[in-house]
């Protein structure tokens, strides 16, 4: 498993403790700024802390679903599902606030919920079918070795089968020599053992 669930705890629930220290932070220093868009921003964040933990939450769940493999991530596009729901509810939320000052003359259609939901639904279970059930990082390995397995592959299919390569040249005559001095080797120590018959 690529990533352990622990440190997936444990970024997700750091990256909102960083959130709240840098909001309260922002709440400590809202009196000395004289601005009624920054009191707003801050005001805004304030009254959505709630819906930030929650989305913290579900996406921890979610990004634990998918470190693992089939079957234990089948869950994972539903969870996908479930916070892409609550991204589209931030969404409405930040372009209404956005909305009181921009005044802009577009209107973002309603109930997007379910067709976005259904959307990362599909998404999801088509990625564990093209990641053959492996977690993405584990796909990913498997991808390049398979791709180095097929290079190589490739690379000795082109090789003519008679074609010599130098390495296969210097090992013939290495082998060529060797020969030789085993034969001349063997030549002397019959005509050494000779010797000796002759002298006994």
């Amino acid at each position: 498993m690529p990533k352990s669930v622990f440190k997936i705890i444990i970024s997700n629930i750091g990256g909102f403790i960083i959130f709240l220290i840098i909001l309260a932070i922002a709440n400590i220093i809202m009196p000395y700024i004289p601005s009624t868009i920054y009191a707003d921003v801050v005001g805004f964040f304030n009254a959505n802390i709630m819906l930030f933990l929650l989305m913290m939450f579900i996406s921890m769940v979610n990004d634990i679903f998918w470190i693992f493999y089939f079957p234990f991530n089948i869950l994972a596009p539903i969870t996908s599902a479930s916070l892409s729901i609550f991204v589209v509810v931030f969404f409405y939320r930040v372009w209404n606030f956005l909305n009181n000052y921009i005044k802009a003359d577009i209107t973002v259609p309603a109930g997007m919920y379910t067709p976005v939901a259904l959307l990362v639904l599909l998404i999801g279970y088509i990625l564990i079918l093209a990641r053959r059930g492996k977690p993405r990082e584990a796909y990913e390995k498997w991808v390049d070795k398979r791709a180095e397995a097929e290079k190589y592959s490739k690379a000795a299919r082109k090789r003519p089968a008679d074609e010599i390569d130098w390495d296969d040249v210097g090992n013939e005559f290495k082998l060529f020599f060797y020969n030789i001095g085993r034969s001349i080797n063997k030549g002397f120590e019959k005509e050494k053992q000779k010797e000796k018959k002759k002298r006994k």
